[in-house]
């Protein structure tokens, strides 16, 4: 505070001591309170407001926090609320994406462990890069040509201003390696705690929410395309460089993209657009031979076209990106004219896809029941069986047995999909077998039940408002 008022004090030295002090009286011991008001007096000193101006300011400010945040809140300008709603519905998606434990726990199998936020240390915060790739609708991929880098540190301390002007002190700029003002370097983050828990209290968040519902916004799918930017602009370096950016940087960004894709997938207005981008993320890698060696290995069978064995299939099938995997199918069936190795394909994808070892980012089941009905739709036959193994259909069902039931050696890991119900539907309804035998654990070992004893055993007083049409389900079927 006593660098916010030092001008003040060359001014009036005496006024400079009663304010320190009124100030401080009003906080009450509030340390982020002090920090918000030498802020905004720092800003009317700047702007040689006069000292009576001061006083008066000091005077109205509300002596809580909460109603101080509602006031600055109450300076953002009418018509910059949309962008404002846009920005923080950004650093929401941003950091829950990187906080939730699924996101920053180890799956084992080195692809989405490389995701705990994709290699950065900020916390789950962004950089104001991606502040400005993904909300600059003026910007494409032309735009990100070969002098792009070059402007990007002016195109950050714009959007630095922006953020000042738009988000009121709720968010701010972090300049690191001693950087006086914005640079590709820097991040963006909440003042402090309390702000964050100011804007996403219920009823606050859906008025945020209520300035950008005609726009129908979505900030994973902008995220995902301001990621694709960066992307974009890491192939046209390693095209003039080759060694720069390094393999692991591309990587990092490609993973970011599938991750922010696998939430985006509900947002249906930009399907298109993310189907282009997934093929053009994917064939960015291979065209620079970057090792994909970590990821879920490829789909692998003789009826697999070769146009669907690559990792990146198995990343969008695991992450559930069901428009994407449609689409895929759709061309080979009738742009190519392969309508039989469609529907094999479909059929092993559903076989293959509760069985990954690739766990589920936080929110996104093993099968999502967008996926299943995709694959069922594109031809996918629930009773395939491979050679020595169970049809698609019972391993659906073993894979989702309570955690609780299951031998103490077998739950880690293991979690009963929430559409379970209605999946079971699915099932029956695309002819699933009723007279499926399922293998189930105890403490005497493993037996196998029935479709109805496994519903009267797992379904019935877990599910039971739809345990009923469940129940007419599998005895019409039979």
């Amino acid at each position: 505070m006593r660098m916010s008022l030092s001008r003040l004090a060359k001014r009036d030295f005496q006024t400079d001591i009663k304010l320190q002090r009124a100030i401080i009286a009003k906080a009450e011991g509030v340390f982020i309170w002090v920090y918000i008001v030498a802020r905004d007096i720092l800003k009317s000193v700047r702007n040689r407001d006069s000292i009576p101006e001061l006083w008066k300011m000091v005077q109205a400010l509300p002596r809580d926090i909460e109603p101080l945040y509602d006031h600055i809140m109450s300076q953002i300008e009418h018509f910059n609320l949309p962008w404002s709603s846009r920005i923080f519905q950004i650093v929401r998606a941003r950091l829950e994406l990187g906080s939730t434990p699924n996101a920053k726990g180890l799956t084992g199998d080195g692809f989405t462990s490389g995701f705990t936020v994709a290699k950065d240390d900020s916390g789950g915060c962004l950089s104001i890069v991606d502040i400005y790739l993904s909300l600059d609708e003026d910007l494409d991929y032309k735009t990100v040509g070969t002098k792009f880098q070059d402007q990007l540190d002016s195109k950050c301390q714009e959007a630095e201003f922006h953020i000042a002007a738009r988000c009121a002190c709720l968010l701010e700029v972090r300049n690191t390696n001693g950087d006086s003002s914005a640079s590709s370097r820097s991040l963006v983050q909440y003042l402090h705690r309390t702000a964050r828990d100011f804007i996403e209290e219920p009823r606050r968040w859906e008025e945020v929410l209520s300035y950008t519902r005609t726009a129908a916004f979505d900030p994973y799918w902008y995220l995902m395309r301001g990621c694709s930017f960066a992307f974009h602009g890491f192939s046209i370096g390693k095209d003039r460089f080759i060694d720069y950016p390094p393999d692991d940087q591309m990587l990092d960004t490609a993973i970011r993209i599938l991750i922010l894709a696998s939430y985006a997938n509900a947002h249906t207005l930009s399907h298109q657009e993310q189907c282009k981008i997934l093929d053009a993320t994917s064939q960015t890698l291979f065209k620079h031979n970057i090792d994909l060696s970590n990821w879920p290995e490829s789909l692998n069978h003789n009826g697999i076209p070769e146009c669907l064995k690559n990792p990146f299939i198995s990343v969008a099938l695991s992450l559930n990106l069901s428009e994407y995997v449609s689409k895929k199918l759709y061309r080979l069936m009738f742009q190519d004219g392969d309508p039989t190795r469609a529907k094999f394909s479909a059929t092993f994808m559903l076989h293959q896809i509760d069985g990954s070892n690739l766990i589920a980012v936080d929110g996104l089941p093993h099968m999502s029941f967008e996926m299943a009905s995709t694959l069922i739709v594109r031809g996918a036959d629930v009773n395939y069986k491979s050679p020595f193994w169970k049809t698609t259909w019972q391993w659906f069902l073993e894979r989702n047995i309570p955690e609780e039931d299951l031998l103490q050696e077998t739950k880690e890991g293991l979690k009963v999909n929430p559409n379970l119900v209605p999946l079971m539907s699915l099932f029956l309804k695309a002819g699933a077998n009723p007279s499926v035998r399922v293998s189930v654990g105890g403490e005497g070992g493993s037996r196998t039940i029935t479709l109805l004893d496994y519903f009267e055993k797992y379904i019935r007083r877990r599910y039971p408002k739809d345990a009923e049409k469940l129940h007419r389900d599998i005895t019409e079927s039979m």
